[in-house]
């Protein structure tokens, strides 16, 4: 601070002295210029001076990792037909995999997968009725946990069908326990049995941890 008072004080002397050469000259426009830059100067420094330009935009941070995707998944399947009989509720018997990441799957029980770990699961299946013009067709995922209860279901009338059959997927994104069951069940009530196709696009049931 003392220091700033000396560097005003020997300017002010410095300004006074240019204004006292435009008296010598007895040019009032000069004396009065001088005295206006002596003002000038003083304000500025007393102010801090004039404030500078600004900076350059700094560079951008570097990018973050990349997400992953979850790795506990299932898809089982049929590769052959399999009979519903009338108006029996009939679990799919699957007997084979596509993939199976972390062992949902066993053959010795082919009815349905197993729950790894606690999560949220997407569970997803596909059903392809053979022609049949009478009653319903249902699809259901069944839970077996501490008690067994159905998350989703979907239900077709067959009438006016003809022979094209009845196909659709059943889905279901709920929160599951380890050691859980999962099931895909069937139904139909036309009067008699009807098989339902097992292939690469039905009779398939894929099982997805979401997260945690």
């Amino acid at each position: 601070m003392k220091l700033l008072k000396i560097l005003i004080l020997s300017l002010t002397i410095s300004c006074s002295q240019m204004g006292q050469i435009g008296e010598l000259f007895q040019d009032p426009e000069i004396a009065k210029l001088e005295k206006e830059s002596e003002r000038n100067l003083l304000v500025s420094l007393l102010n801090g001076g004039r404030s500078g330009q600004n900076g350059s935009d700094g560079s951008s941070g570097t990018s973050g990792t990349n997400g992953t995707l979850s790795d506990v998944s299932v898809s089982v399947k049929r590769t052959t037909d399999q009979t519903i009989a009338n108006n029996a509720y009939t679990y799919v018997s699957f007997d084979a995999t596509n993939f199976d990441t972390s062992n949902f799957f066993n053959s010795a029980n082919p009815t349905y997968i197993t729950i790894p770990s606690n999560g949220l699961y997407e569970i997803k299946a596909l059903v392809s009725y053979g022609a049949n013009t009478t009653g319903n067709r249902k699809g259901n995922i069944l839970i077996e946990s501490s008690s067994t209860y159905v998350v989703s279901s979907v239900n077709y009338t067959a009438s006016g069908t003809g022979t094209s059959g009845v196909s659709f997927p059943v889905s279901s994104t709920t929160k599951l326990l380890a050691g859980d069951k999962v099931y895909l069940q069937l139904y139909q009530d036309s009067g008699s049995n009807i098989a339902v196709s097992g292939n690469s696009y039905s009779l398939v049931m894929t099982v997805v941890k979401l997260n945690n």
